[in-house]
């Protein structure tokens, strides 16, 4: 298993919470069900730790409070007291993964320039697209609605066609479109891709 969630009620302490994926948690999303918060998302990898946005699409935000300042191991992830991922009283749910043959967190650059490959370690066959450096959305790609169809993880508008292309192949990802949002020079971005995983190739399943 390389992902999982978990319900759980706090305190005003730091804590370190275990898990069960055997690797390192590469992306994180905890929100506090008790009282009105945003959901707090935490990705990190072997260049770049301890970086948080909130899911409203904020830009990406150096703090201890939130995890501790502390990386996750192998075996435990760290929350530090905060409002809205660790507060006495409060419940909150987290969901989590690491990298696996399913299911991986890939930094990437814009380059401006429509044909931007980005590889991936299996078949894509849907991609969450988000930029790092500024408050823009989460955009979601499949293989069912068509390469310039996006949905926005943290809008309630109805989905974007015909603008911003972006292809699954068979062991990459091309960005054929030059917008802000997901390919301009120089920008920062992360790639949240996933894979089938119905044993029949069909629509896509994600299991634990």
């Amino acid at each position: 298993m390389r992902n999982g969630s978990r319900l759980r009620e706090c305190t005003n302490s730091v804590i370190n919470i275990p898990h069960s994926l055997g690797k390192e948690i590469a992306f994180s999303v905890t929100k506090r069900l008790s009282s009105t918060r945003n959901g707090m998302v935490y990705y990190g990898d072997k260049d770049s730790r301890l970086k948080l946005f909130a899911a409203d699409g904020n830009a990406v935000a150096l703090s201890a409070a939130y995890w501790n300042n502390t990386e996750p191991t192998a075996s435990t992830f760290t929350f530090g007291n905060y409002s809205n991922t660790n507060q006495s009283g409060g419940v909150f749910l987290d969901r989590y993964f690491a990298n696996s043959d399913y299911q991986e967190l890939i930094n990437y650059d814009g380059t401006g320039v429509t044909g931007n490959e980005i590889s991936t370690s299996f078949m894509p066959r849907r991609v969450t697209l988000k930029r790092l450096d500024g408050v823009f959305s989460y955009f979601v790609y499949d293989n069912k609605r068509g390469d310039d169809t996006s949905l926005y993880l943290n809008s309630a508008a109805i989905e974007d066609t015909g603008w911003m292309n972006v292809s699954l192949a068979t062991d990459s990802i091309s960005i054929n479109a030059t917008a802000n949002d997901i390919n301009q020079s120089g920008g920062q971005y992360i790639a949240i891709v996933e894979a089938d995983t119905n044993a029949d190739g069909g629509d896509l399943s994600l299991c634990n």
